[in-house]
């Protein structure tokens, strides 16, 4: 029997990705707020993610739709 990858809480999932978009963000500068930008960053990563399956594999993160 195999067994299956665990799935990711996505919202842990999210956030991790977020905040490191978001440091990103910020080495390259940016203007306005910074709590704007990060729930900017937060709604548009969700909405990409809405569909896909997140799984734990050797470590890493894997999405599929």
């Amino acid at each position: 029997m195999i067994a299956a990858a665990p799935v990711l809480d996505r919202e842990a999932f999210l956030a991790r990705l977020a905040t490191t978009a978001y440091q990103v963000a910020l080495r390259h500068g940016i203007r306005g707020s910074f709590a704007e930008l990060e729930l900017d960053l937060w709604h548009e990563l969700r909405a990409a993610c809405a569909d896909m399956e997140i799984e734990a594999t050797e470590g890493r993160a894997l999405c599929r739709r």
